[in-house]
Order: structure tokens, then C-alpha cells, then sequence
């Protein structure tokens, strides 16, 4: 867990429009409480009956946080569907909670050459390759999700994500004061620049923020947040 982790717990909570964006909190888990259903199941007479046995464990043991566990469900029920049907995008939102997002691309890639995908799993899909550092590959899947759902928030939150993390601040305050106004941007700007670990270039969007007539109550506690942050970190370095 990285330095300003806490207060980017906080920030997200805060992040106008942000915290809906892309599959769920892509939080990996490594939980050592795995269990193996259904491990000796096979594709006899009673297959299809093991095939929705094994539909409903992995939902009930992904609802627990059992991600890994769950793919393997879905994978085994594919294995057992007579007919090939796939569970790409459960599979896809499964990986991307574990953080691994190359085989969550493919998942998403897959289900999207056989489905058309609502504006949800495009930006679930956006947010797969922002994980994985394919920045060209989100920007080409948001623009057609951008097409396709031309007034949907989230993607727009999301365009304004991506230009930040491409480095385009002034495109990604544009879209962001569209949205939220210049005050709520800022705030915006300032939950990246904490997640990116730059919690001195969040302070000053924050201050630019505060300094407006409209700025939001949350940016002003964001902000103390931070300050709170910085004089802990200063008391603990003296000590040492």
C-alpha cells in the first residue's frame, strides 16, 4: 500500500463523478483462503446440471471476494457448455478485480467481437487498459464508447482520466470543468495527482480550487487531509 493510499481511500469517496468509472476499485487480492468446488466434476449425463452448479458457486464465491477461485468456475462451466457459451465478461470484471489486467483486456476483447457492449463494460474495458499502462488501446476503446454513448458521464470522466494520465492537463481540467465546473475539476485533478503519489502537485490543485467562490466542501477536507498527512510525516522524520 503506497504512502497516500489512506487519503486516496478517502479522495475517491470525495471524486465527483470519478468513483463509478471502471471496475470497481481494481483492488488486487491475495487471499490465501481459496477453496476447490466442484474440482472432480465432469461432463457426464449430469453435465448441464454441473454447468449451473458451477454458474452459481462462482457467483456466490466471487460475491465473497474468491476471485481467482470464481474464474476458475466460470472457466470450468464453459468447459462443460455444449453449446461454447462463454462467460468472457464475468471473467473479464474478475480479473480486472485482482489486477490482472492483460488477461482482462482479452476477456473484454472477446466478449466485445461476440456482444455488443453497453456503456458500462466499454468503460470497464477503458479502464482494463489504463491498468495496463496500453494507453493507445484505452484511447481507441473509449473513442468508440465516446461514439456510441456520446452523452454517457462516465466515459466523459473517464476521456478526462486518460488525458491526465497521458499527461494532458489542460484537456483533462477542459473536460472535467464541462462536467463538474472549474472548482469541482480541481478536485478531480487533485485525487489523480494523490493517486499518482504527487500529494505537493494535489495540494496546489486544491488551493486553486479553494480559492474559487463554488468550491466544494470535500476539496476543503481533502486538503486537510493532506496537510494532516505531511505534518504526521514531518513529526515521524524528526523523531528519527
Amino acid at each position: 500500500m503506497s504512502k497516500s493510499q489512506h487519503l486516496l481511500n478517502v479522495g475517491v469517496a470525495l471524486l465527483l463523478g470519478i468513483s463509478t468509472l471502471g471496475c470497481h476499485s481494481f483492488q488486487q487480492m491475495n487471499d490465501p483462503l481459496l477453496i476447490e468446488p466442484l474440482a472432480e466434476v465432469d461432463s457426464g449425463p449430469s453435465g448441464s446440471n454441473s454447468r449451473e452448479l458451477c454458474i452459481e458457486t462462482a457467483q456466490s464465491v466471487a460475491a465473497e471476494g474468491h476471485y481467482s477461485e470464481a474464474v476458475k468456475l466460470y472457466e470450468r462451466a464453459e468447459h462443460l457448455s455444449e453449446n461454447g457459451e462463454a462467460f468472457d465478461l464475468q471473467i473479464a470484471n474478475l480479473h480486472a478485480e485482482m489486477g490482472e489486467y492483460e488477461n482482462a483486456i482479452e476477456r473484454y476483447h472477446s466478449h466485445s467481437r461476440k456482444k455488443e457492449m453497453d456503456a458500462s463494460t466499454i468503460n470497464d474495458y477503458v479502464w482494463a487498459c489504463i491498468g495496463a499502462e496500453q494507453f493507445r488501446r484505452a484511447a481507441e476503446v473509449l473513442e468508440q464508447g465516446r461514439s456510441d454513448f456520446p452523452s454517457d458521464e462516465r466515459l466523459k470522466s473517464t476521456s478526462a482520466c486518460l488525458a491526465f494520465y497521458a499527461g494532458d492537463e489542460k484537456e483533462s481540467l477542459r473536460i472535467f470543468s464541462d462536467l463538474y465546473q472549474l472548482p469541482g475539476a480541481y478536485q478531480n485533478l487533485a485525487v489523480l495527482a494523490i493517486e499518482s503519489g504527487d500529494t505537493e502537485r494535489a495540494s496546489q490543485y486544491l488551493k486553486r480550487a479553494m480559492n474559487m467562490a463554488s468550491c466544494p466542501e470535500e476539496a476543503h477536507a481533502l486538503f486537510q487531509a493532506l496537510e494532516n498527512q505531511r505534518k504526521s510525516q514531518g513529526s515521524v522524520a524528526d523523531a528519527s
